[in-house]
């Protein structure tokens, strides 16, 4: 699940820059993609690790899926 939500997320971005990157870059050839952008990429991304780590340790019982005994 996390997995198809990164890919998700990463989709997201590029089609933003796509549709605002023309509009930055004034004429130019190429879209302006730098370190920067790729810095604050990786922040957002870190943002939103330390926020599911931190809410499975809020819920640990969220953590993990076990089938009760009952139901099989």
């Amino acid at each position: 699940m996390m997995i198809l939500v990164t890919v998700i997320l990463i989709g997201i971005w590029f089609e933003h820059l796509l549709l605002v990157g023309p509009a930055i870059s004034h004429g130019s050839e190429t879209l302006p993609i730098g370190l920067l952008d790729g810095f604050i990429t990786l922040g957002f991304f870190g943002l939103m690790i330390f926020a599911v780590v931190y809410f499975l340790d809020e819920f640990p019982e969220l953590k993990r899926f076990e089938p009760s005994a009952e139901k099989r």
